[in-house]
């Protein structure tokens, strides 16, 4: 585990001035230490040690090196990456985690707009073409979590009427990929669900070591909408909003949102039925279920006029 001490001590190395390491934050993949350094703040960032996680920060680092040189406002800006331990300094700021509908469907708007407006020729002669990647089409969005994640849950304690709806329902989702318009690649945040932080006045962007280039790039609005949990009709003017900023065909804009919506939503009940074994022990499937009425909810096209029984799926003695 990495401690305060020791990162001042490293600190002491590199800088001359008066260190003081005041707090660590735990993110998913990283520590975070606030740094004052002759009265200045920032943040020093290294990979935890403590789960397998690909260390992404030099990505992060080459991406706000090339942001700042385009004058990108909503990053923090670069000071330093340590190649020898692949940690980051980078500027601090201040506040707390935006809520996405504290700012208006206009401004959140126009924050994906600026994002995905972003120069990526320029983006590709600043950025390393091994950091700078194209994230994926929607056929490999499909792909990610297609074939392999249902393999691991057949083994689990489903029904055959539920193991038959999942695999029909990531074959109908394959077919939609194909249909998917691909041809405005734009720069991507990445990660962008509980990376706005600041004020609603001056919101700024952190966390960006899963940027890149997408197909899509819209299709971070609907993560957004899907994992923040942002009322429907705030997402839909969002889209619309985005739409116009980025004058492209609003009806464009919502035939990949739809794809996406349904992808990412199958995507998480797959992912939650590999996992449902340990929820199961605690005898709280309701959950699980929840999840499974979301999609319904939305895609209730896609059933069969009897509809789908959510008591269908578990085996019976699997809720005993």
């Amino acid at each position: 585990m990495v401690k305060q001490e020791e990162v001042k001590f490293y600190l002491e190395e590199q800088f001359d001035g008066n260190i003081s390491v005041l707090d660590r934050k735990t993110g998913y993949s990283n520590w975070n230490f606030t740094v004052e350094i002759d009265g200045d703040y920032f943040v020093y960032r290294c990979n935890r040690p403590d789960i397998e996680e690909e260390n992404r920060l030099e990505i992060e680092y080459r991406v706000l090196e090339a942001l700042e040189c385009l004058n990108f406002g909503y990053s923090p800006e670069p000071v330093r990456y340590f190649s020898e331990k692949e940690t980051e300094l980078i500027e601090y700021i201040e506040g707390d985690v935006i809520d996405p509908q504290e700012l208006p469907p206009e401004r959140l708007a126009q924050i994906f707009a600026d994002i995905h407006s972003l120069d990526t020729e320029a983006l590709q002669r600043k950025i390393p073409e091994d950091i700078l990647r194209n994230t994926n089409t929607p056929e490999e969005d499909v792909e990610q979590f297609g074939v392999q994640r249902y393999e691991d849950i057949e083994g689990n304690k489903f029904s055959s009427d539920f193991m038959d709806w999942i695999s029909e329902q990531l074959e109908a989702v394959k077919k939609e990929a194909g249909k998917i318009p691909s041809g405005r690649t734009g720069f991507v945040h990445g990660d962008i669900s509980s990376s706005l932080i600041g004020s609603p006045q001056d919101p700024r962007l952190i966390d960006w070591e899963r940027a890149g280039l997408n197909n899509n790039p819209e299709g971070e609005i609907v993560f957004m909408y899907i994992h923040e949990g942002l009322d429907r009709d705030f997402y839909k003017e969002t889209l619309r909003d985005y739409a116009d900023k980025m004058e492209v065909r609003k009806e464009e804009i919502f035939s990949v949102a739809e794809f996406k919506e349904r992808a990412i939503l199958l995507n998480d009940i797959i992912n939650w039925a590999k996992n449902w074994e340990v929820s199961a022990e605690s005898g709280n499937n309701e959950e699980f279920k929840e999840k499974v009425d979301s999609y319904v909810e939305l895609y209730g096209d896609l059933f069969p006029e009897e509809g789908f029984d959510n008591n269908q799926i578990f085996l019976n003695d699997s809720r005993d």
